[in-house]
């Protein structure tokens, strides 16, 4: 019954995502800077992709990730072919969850290429080890859709994880999902 619930929330998720995909904002809209209170679409479509990948991972299923990809996506990979790209990531079993609660630090400026796709490049500085994306989005049917999808592992800089060192967690704090959260309760 567990393993029921988990895939049944493992795919309530990939829909959640795959509905945020088509309700994002034009191409003027993913360029402008992030106004107090809301999300920033780069920031949602960069998430959107490695939640995508992560239930990928989690399930070895990776038709949700290849049907939130843009026509030529679909085109070029199949689930089976997708299956096989993240192969790699998938043994080593690293959870990419933690991008849902980081912002992602973008090492090349987001912008429309010559082929007027949106480029996102960057990493998210989790410990000890970072996740680093490169990401192409077409704009199709008035929404951004996965074009190209790159993402891997790094050991974060040394100095960065010595700098934040994470608080303990309050004694009896209950785990939900494998992290501690202090003041929790049902």
């Amino acid at each position: 019954m567990t393993t029921m619930k988990a895939v049944w929330r493992a795919w309530s998720a990939a829909a959640v995502v795959a509905a945020g995909i088509w309700l994002l904002p034009s191409a003027v809209d993913a360029q402008a800077p992030r106004r107090d209170g809301q999300l920033d679409v780069q920031e949602m479509l960069v998430k959107n992709a490695i939640t995508a990948v992560n239930h990928g991972n989690l399930t070895g299923n990776y038709t949700v990730l290849r049907d939130l990809g843009a026509p030529s996506f679909r085109e070029r990979n199949s689930a089976a072919q997708l299956a096989t790209i993240f192969q790699k990531l998938r043994d080593q079993k690293f959870d990419l969850s933690p991008i849902l609660v980081l912002q992602p630090v973008y090492t090349q400026r987001p912008g429309i290429d010559q082929a007027g796709e949106l480029l996102l490049v960057g990493y998210f500085p989790t410990q000890p080890m970072q996740i680093q994306f490169r990401l192409a989005f077409q704009h199709v049917g008035g929404g951004w859709m996965i074009d190209t999808v790159s993402i891997s592992t790094a050991p974060a800089p040394q100095q960065m994880s010595q700098m934040r060192q994470p608080m303990p967690p309050a004694p009896g704090a209950p785990v939900y999902y494998g992290v501690q959260q202090a003041g929790y309760t049902r």
